[in-house]
């Protein structure tokens, strides 16, 4: 997908290679918009690279679309036209740079619900089905969208950042009753993640902290969650971290989720 727009003489040679910082925070800003225009679509950006080189953007997108979103796009022709036809890219193209104008835009977009083995997502639901209906009571297509992305995790295809965001949803909506049930139910997920994870690159070790009022508690505290083993130190071992917080009715809760390889 290609934009053209007419440049002024003062970008002619805007670009990252001249160590020019304006660049840097017009692209960081660009995809922040992007990824916030992308959730309001229910359209999950789970991987995003930029370059900018002689005045023009490359942009290249992984995305997963959520399941309600998958069976509004079959009516359409195609996920491209369905964009077009919205006039999604184009109105927010045309706000983002209305003071930049750059020359050209390319996307290249790949969509990872095609990677999802069907083998694993039937094990992985087999498995969570019992706990998992309670916890996700009225939102079976969100459980859904779990266990895909839990088993494209297994496989190493997504980073910790990405399966943090589905920890973070899931949380938010619990009630105080329901966090004891939460933490049984994300130790069986790690359980499985590592049963399943047989490739390079597999996950051997997973650690989950929540800080916070967990269960109506008046103080805050903090909830180790461990399976597997997981390094202190990043020498001779592959570590993926991300931290988060959620924003609930009883407080905020911080999040952090440490994943060995």
């Amino acid at each position: 997908m290609i934009q053209n727009y007419k440049t002024p003489n003062n970008f002619k040679n805007f670009s990252l290679f001249n160590s020019n910082t304006i660049a840097w925070l017009y692209g960081f800003s660009f995809l922040k918009s992007l990824k916030t225009l992308l959730h309001k679509k229910n359209i999950i950006l789970t991987k995003k690279n930029l370059n900018i080189v002689s005045n023009s953007f490359f942009i290249n997108l992984e995305l997963f679309f959520l399941t309600n979103k998958i069976s509004t796009f079959r009516k359409k022709l195609g996920f491209l036209k369905s964009l077009k036809d919205n006039n999604i890219f184009d109105t927010f193209i045309f706000k983002q740079f209305k003071i930049l104008r750059i020359n050209s835009i390319f996307f290249n977009f790949s969509i990872i619900n095609f990677k999802i083995k069907k083998s694993i997502v039937f094990f992985l639901f087999k498995k969570l089905k019992k706990s998992g209906l309670f916890l996700f009571s009225r939102r079976f297509s969100f459980f859904l969208d779990f266990i895909k992305i839990l088993s494209l995790f297994s496989n190493s295809q997504i980073s910790a950042q990405v399966f943090l965001f589905f920890l973070q949803k899931i949380f938010k909506n619990l009630t105080k009753k329901n966090h004891n049930q939460f933490l049984s139910f994300l130790k069986t997920c790690f359980i499985l993640l590592i049963i399943n994870s047989k490739r390079k690159n597999s996950i051997k070790g997973l650690k989950l902290v929540i800080n916070g009022k967990l269960k109506g508690k008046p103080r805050s505290s903090s909830t180790l969650l461990l399976v597997g083993n997981i390094s202190s130190q990043t020498l001779d071992s592959k570590i993926d971290f991300s931290k988060t917080h959620v924003y609930t009715i009883y407080g905020v809760f911080g999040l952090k989720l440490w994943v060995s390889y």
